[in-house]
């Protein structure tokens, strides 16, 4: 027997097969939920100690990253200093890695303003970069954050 004649008779069995059976069955209707009514009063509940509830908006900090010609423009940004406690500082380094070995640039000083600073890199190809912010005062850090390539 032939290849085609045998294939032949596979699909019209399959087919036959695929007639005889049921289709599924349709799922059962959903139900909406009942609705309660409650007479209850509504009770609104305050902290005893309202000065414990409220906490000063923490300083936050991101880097943009920009595509420029040929690479990128990396700038690091501060956020919600209107609450951030004096001598608060910054650290902005951007380490590049490529074919001729690796570089860092560093940025650093007292915070005065939302923007930090800025680095354009130029990436040739299978160049990589890392930028890492951080947001410090005489406690520690405050706000850290990194981008990659």
């Amino acid at each position: 027997m032939s290849r085609k004649p045998m294939l032949l008779a596979l699909l019209v069995s399959v087919a036959a097969c695929a007639a005889a059976s049921e289709p599924p069955e349709a799922p059962a209707p959903l139900e909406a939920p009942a609705l309660v009514e409650s007479t209850a009063p509504v009770v609104a509940v305050y902290d005893a100690e309202p000065a414990a509830a409220y906490r000063a908006q923490q300083p936050a900090c991101a880097i943009d990253v920009t595509r420029i010609n040929g690479g990128v423009r990396l700038e690091a940004r501060a956020f919600d200093l209107a609450d951030a406690p004096p001598a608060l500082e910054y650290d902005f380094v951007v380490t590049k890695q490529g074919g001729a070995g690796s570089s860092d640039i560093v940025q650093a000083g007292e915070v005065s303003e939302e923007e930090l600073g800025s680095v354009d890199l130029s990436l040739e190809r299978g160049a990589r970069y890392r930028a890492r912010l951080t947001l410090s005062d005489a406690d520690g850090e405050i706000c850290t954050t990194q981008v990659r390539s």
